[in-house]
């Protein structure tokens, strides 16, 4: 068989990219290894749209953030996706002010739109059931929620619509390429058989390194990392919702913290924590309940134990290594593995879902297209 582009990795970013090529008038094929589109990252997080507050300017992340969200809010609009631009709280206490200043001038830099400073008494008017010793905060006007499963499912239509293929229960398993033709092995089943195109998407998330060692530019690339499993749990509450708008405490340096979120039924859930893990484990630790707990007192302090109930858990592909403070999407192209035509990704987690669409346009462009 061939294409004009071949995606390997059926998450929000391979779907979002396969789309970005098809309108563009490539014939591509998107390759997932599991039964459902999404399946992983893309559907076991927060489902939150952020602003571009957080990330170092200049970066990829920052470049990239609050245009996806624009791009996701007009996107959801369109296609009748779910959504709610409700706003984010980032408090802090007594001594937090200078963080919370810094932060705030960092999404000024990045062009983020809609920040505003406040100080305790404002949130206490706007969420009276947050700690009063909260003293500060930075509101964030355009973050919000989406269903991420019907994004995903829209995206997909919309790819098939436009003459899109996707091939599921497929697994990439060989990979060769001369001049500007890439010949990808894929099995299917009991089924194996190889694809020929000129462009060749790597978005394998969870499994991207295993992706990475089949391919030797990419094996032996200085950039290509190991990924870092990072489980995330989710508590849910049931009963009347205690927030209006998504409640962030400022950010610890592998993570946003346990954070309050809605999904757009107006379902209460809190998470994610940052727990390494050797292997992929979707299983609830010992002890995070109580974890959570301490945490969520530190802004709500009615909480009780037995109001938390186990809702789920995601695991991010990080690249960040225990002790930096940042790392940046991963994007390896020519320059760094030798091979035309080729785009490699890794460490897509969060803002992830929020750039899917930007940076499936990043791409486009990087390849010239």
């Amino acid at each position: 068989m061939k294409f004009d582009a071949v995606i390997i990795g059926g998450g929000v970013i391979g779907i979002s990219v396969a789309l970005e090529f098809q309108k563009r008038g490539l014939e591509t094929v998107l390759i997932e290894k599991n039964h459902l589109l999404g399946d992983e990252v893309s559907s076991r997080n927060s489902g939150v749209i952020h602003s571009g507050i957080y990330y170092p300017n200049n970066s990829l992340k920052a470049q990239l953030t609050f245009k996806g969200n624009q791009l996701l809010y007009q996107y959801a609009k369109d296609k009748k996706v779910p959504y709610k631009k409700m706003g984010k709280i980032i408090f802090g206490f007594d001594g937090d002010q200078g963080r919370l200043n810094k932060l705030f001038e960092n999404g000024v830099r990045n062009g983020v739109k809609g920040l505003s400073l406040v100080d305790g008494d404002q949130i206490n008017t706007l969420e009276s059931n947050l700690d009063n010793k909260i003293s500060c905060g930075i509101l964030s006007k355009n973050t919000g929620i989406i269903d991420v499963p019907s994004f995903i499912q829209a995206l997909a239509d919309d790819y098939e619509k436009n003459g899109g293929l996707i091939s599921k229960n497929s697994v990439m398993i060989g990979h060769k390429n001369s001049k500007d033709l890439h010949t990808t092995t894929i099995k299917t089943g009991n089924e194996i058989f190889e694809i020929n195109s000129h462009l060749l998407i790597l978005a394998g998330g969870l499994n991207s390194y295993n992706i990475g060692k089949l391919i030797p530019g990419i094996k032996n690339c200085k950039q290509f990392r190991k990924l870092n499993f990072t489980k995330g749990h989710y508590y849910k509450i049931f009963g009347a919702k205690p927030f209006n708008h998504l409640i962030y405490p400022l950010p610890n340096t592998f993570g946003l913290g346990i954070h309050y979120t809605l999904d757009v039924s107006g379902a209460v859930k809190f998470g994610p924590d940052n727990e390494f893990i050797d292997n992929l484990d979707y299983s609830f630790t010992n002890g995070a309940r109580e974890k959570f707990v301490n945490s969520i007192r530190k802004y709500w302090p009615s909480i009780e134990n037995y109001e938390l109930h186990e809702d789920y858990v995601g695991i991010r592909p990080k690249i960040q290594e225990k002790g930096s403070k940042f790392s940046d999407f991963s994007i390896l192209t020519k320059k760094d593995h030798g091979i035309e035509n080729m785009l490699f990704l890794q460490g897509i987690e969060s803002p992830g879902l929020t750039c899917s669409l930007s940076l499936s346009e990043y791409i486009a462009k990087q390849l010239n297209l």
